[in-house]
């Protein structure tokens, strides 16, 4: 089952970001996804697994772009991203 959670964000965006429906959808993936989405470069996308071996990402979402945005689309960009870092790890 998908874990997924907000690693880091800025308060002002935060209510968008819910990640509910990314690990309903993703439900029958097990692995580990983390969203960051902060107005600076501290977190970067990455590929990585935990202390136990379990697949990780961490997927930095364009802070401006989701400050900008509709909770409903945020979710579905949320989701678009994560998609496309599962074809890329795959």
């Amino acid at each position: 089952m998908a874990d997924v959670s907000v690693l880091a964000v800025e308060h002002d965006v935060s209510e968008k970001l819910d990640t509910a429906p990314i690990a309903r959808e993703l439900q029958a993936i097990d692995i580990i996804i983390l969203y960051s989405c902060t107005n600076d470069d501290a977190w970067q996308n990455e590929n990585t697994t935990d202390d136990f071996g379990k697949p990780m990402i961490v997927i930095k979402l364009p802070y401006h772009s989701v400050k900008r945005m509709k909770k409903e689309n945020v979710n579905k960009m949320m989701l678009k991203y994560a998609r496309e870092r599962l074809r890329q790890i795959a």
